[in-house]
């Protein structure tokens, strides 16, 4: 059996198995977002990760609805080969062709 005792960093514990392996638990939680946990065995690996996560879940849970957005073969492609060349994010230009389309600042 093993037993969680907390890290100096919030939402990471450190686990110890019988065994004398050391993990580390990350557990993210953002109160109407839900949570999220996973195990690493370097602390460092653990904060990047909690840290995404927290963020990811924040903007999610601020969005506060999702929007479907439906394209053909074609219309992907092209989308796949502009993130490619730009470098980017699929969902990056996405979001600005919408906000370029609604008239929306920011």
């Amino acid at each position: 059996m093993f037993k969680d005792k907390k890290t100096r960093y919030p939402g990471i514990y450190q686990r110890i198995h019988e065994s004398g392996k050391v993990v580390y638990l990350a557990r993210a939680r953002v109160k109407g977002a839900g949570e999220a946990s996973k195990s690493f065995q370097r602390l460092t690996d653990a904060r990047v990760w909690y840290d995404k996560q927290i963020v990811s879940m924040q903007q999610r849970d601020a969005v506060g609805s999702v929007v479907s957005i439906w394209l053909n073969e074609a219309e992907a492609e092209a989308l796949r080969c502009r993130a490619k060349t730009e470098r980017r994010l699929e969902s990056s230009l996405i979001r600005e062709a919408l906000r370029r389309f609604l008239v929306i600042e920011g």
